[in-house]
């Protein structure tokens, strides 16, 4: 279970007041939901990611994940957490421009401890359709191979929590369209947790459930395709 309580994060403004981002967040999300993250921009979305992963603490309430404490843990088992329970996906790819596809997946693969690094990082962009782009440059590679080899490197350590920020923003419709059924169907294959963030309610509305965000508030619930919350 993913337990948010009463989350609220505030940051300082350059006039001296605090700027409420997110108001008082509660929610319990059953393990293995596939929820869309909806919402304007401001609304606080990547916010409330940034918090599920520990990047960010809120400025009150609680977080935890099948028990372990994101909001309060200190920052090494912060790290091993991220790096073993949590991949990410981002709309700008952030893959290591020198680096080849497989190289940027192993770097992720390392940083977790996996004891078969190489052979899970192949097995990873195997699993995304790109076997024969292992030694491609990110520049050798379309927008939509980049974000492919991205998902590699969030996928490789077969994550329990799959945090995903607007990552077909950059995309065409075709290849933003693939990739959201990529990463819908990868992550019930892991059985992870999936937060997808976007602006398009259409990708929304075809995960099981959705969040939305109105001003830093939850305005809307929805667990399942006929439970609310």
């Amino acid at each position: 279970m993913i337990e948010i309580e009463n989350v609220t994060k505030e940051y300082p403004s350059p006039e001296g007041l605090r700027l409420r981002i997110l108001d008082s967040i509660n929610a319990n999300i059953p393990l293995g939901s596939q929820l869309g993250v909806v919402g304007r921009s401001g609304s606080g979305k990547t916010t409330l990611l940034s918090m599920l992963a520990g990047l960010e603490r809120p400025s009150l309430g609680t977080i935890r994940i099948n028990g372990f404490p994101v909001s309060s843990a200190g920052e090494a088992e912060l790290s091993r957490f991220r790096a073993r329970e949590v991949g990410f996906v981002y709309q700008t790819f952030q893959l290591l421009k020198h680096l080849s596809a497989l190289e940027n997946v192993l770097v992720a693969a390392e940083i977790a401890g996996h004891p078969n690094a190489r052979t899970a990082a192949q097995d990873a962009l195997e699993w995304v359709g790109l076997s024969t782009r292992l030694k491609h440059r990110p520049d050798q590679l379309s927008g939509g191979e980049q974000q492919r080899v991205a998902i590699a490197r969030a996928i490789v350590n077969k994550p329990k929590l799959l945090l995903c920020d607007e990552p077909t923003g950059n995309l065409d419709p075709q290849s933003a369209d693939q990739i959201f059924r990529l990463i819908s169907s990868l992550s019930l294959e892991l059985g992870a947790t999936l937060f997808f963030v976007t602006h398009d309610y259409a990708l929304a509305h075809q995960l099981t459930g959705r969040i939305e965000l109105e001003r830093g508030q939850l305005s809307r619930l929805q667990l399942s395709s006929g439970s609310m919350a």
